[in-house]
């Protein structure tokens, strides 16, 4: 799946198998977004009253994403947002700012990529 290769280095994991079961399972809300040569440049994917996984390879990218994604939205939304630039296109579109959760890893750091960008994550259960 080219979400998965795409994922993977923002993730810093393969997603493959997990992206794969959302877009079967939430098909009428997962959105890919190619380039000119039909490249995946982001994806998001709204499940069950959130927002997320979210990526994409820049902040236009990212925004078009969000837009086609809200205009379905017929219910409040929750995101765990991971981004800065994410984070001010939620509140541009009327989110507001919650609790923060606390993010905590074991071991030695997971090493990802400064592009594409993990904008949001699924769950707090599984990244």
């Amino acid at each position: 799946m080219e979400t998965g290769r795409f994922d993977a280095p923002a993730f810093g994991a393969d997603r493959t198998h997990l992206l794969s079961v959302y877009a079967a399972e939430f098909p009428a809300s997962s959105w890919v977004a190619r380039d000119g040569s039909g490249a995946v440049r982001g994806f998001l994917v709204v499940q069950n009253g959130s927002l997320g996984p979210w990526s994409a390879d820049d902040d236009a990218t990212a925004a078009r994403l969000l837009d086609v994604a809200l205009g379905g939205v017929r219910s409040p939304l929750r995101a765990g947002v991971l981004d800065p630039a994410a984070a001010s296109l939620l509140l541009e579109r009327g989110f507001v700012r919650t609790r923060p959760l606390p993010r905590m890893r074991l071991g030695p750091p997971v090493l990802r990529t400064r592009r594409p960008r993990l904008l949001a994550h699924a769950s707090y259960a599984v990244g």
